[in-house]
């Protein structure tokens, strides 16, 4: 039978090794958004303490060129999905651009995922949820952004989501 004293230096040293690398596997607890890897373009959320995300190049993230040259109404859209493609598995967020600029908030006109009843959640004007915007490049640089609201389900089990979200994708238009 082996003894702490009889563990060669080798393996204490692969034993903390070992500790280390499953300690940097925790669960980032201070927001408990999923810690990003990809820091150019990806979309974050939380949803009840449970994180969720996308990040490029392993998903796809990206915006939706449709909505961004509207004169009347001038809308973007963030999307992502997984590649391969999972139909289950996406995450939309459409927002207005009325004045967008860093510093700016814009009303979330629709988030949808999969893991909230409420779906699609679509903004309603008595009680609107607004995106900071903390980043707006020029075309093909950066949009970024962040919220947190609470939105109820559907009856008969309004349910309550806390949500956290935050994203960041490159501008097509």
């Amino acid at each position: 039978m082996r003894t702490f004293q009889s563990i060669t230096k080798n393996a204490w040293l692969f034993i903390g090794i070992c500790l280390l690398f499953l300690g940097s596997c925790k669960k980032n607890v201070a927001d408990t958004i999923p810690a990003i890897h990809n820091t150019d373009e990806y979309l974050r959320y939380a949803i009840n303490g449970s994180g969720y995300g996308f990040e490029m190049p392993i998903d796809q993230v990206m915006t939706d060129t449709f909505q961004e040259n509207q004169t009347f109404d001038p809308r973007s859209t963030v999307f992502a999905q997984r590649i391969p493609l999972i139909t289950t598995d996406f995450a939309r967020i459409d927002y207005g651009k009325q004045n967008i600029a860093p510093g700016s908030q814009q009303k979330l006109g629709v988030f949808s995922v999969p893991q909230m009843e409420v779906y699609p959640y679509q903004a309603n004007s008595t009680n609107p949820v607004m995106i900071n915007i903390t980043e707006y490049g020029t075309i093909g640089e950066y949009i970024a952004g962040n919220f947190t609201a609470v939105f109820i389900g559907s009856a008969p089990g309004n349910l309550t989501y806390s949500v956290t979200c935050q994203f960041r994708v490159k501008r097509r238009i």
